[in-house]
């Protein structure tokens, strides 16, 4: 079909992606990227900016691709 999976990219890479993406609430930019980085974690309403640390903590722990340091 021509597409690149999108595993295919760096962890910098598909985090840019997202890099201008307004939600209406600061936990839900975290959320969106979940499918993203193929990362399971609960979702916990009203954590805040919180959820994005999580969201990274998970992503180091998942995967040896460390380029979000860059």
């Amino acid at each position: 079909n021509g597409l690149t999976p999108w595993d295919k990219y760096s962890t910098a890479q598909r985090m840019s992606w997202a890099a201008n993406r307004k939600c209406t609430r600061v936990g839900d930019l975290a959320y969106c990227l979940l499918g993203l980085f193929d990362i399971k974690m609960p979702l916990l309403h009203g954590e805040g900016p919180h959820a994005f640390t999580r969201l990274q903590a998970e992503i180091f722990n998942t995967t040896d691709d460390h380029s979000l340091l860059a």
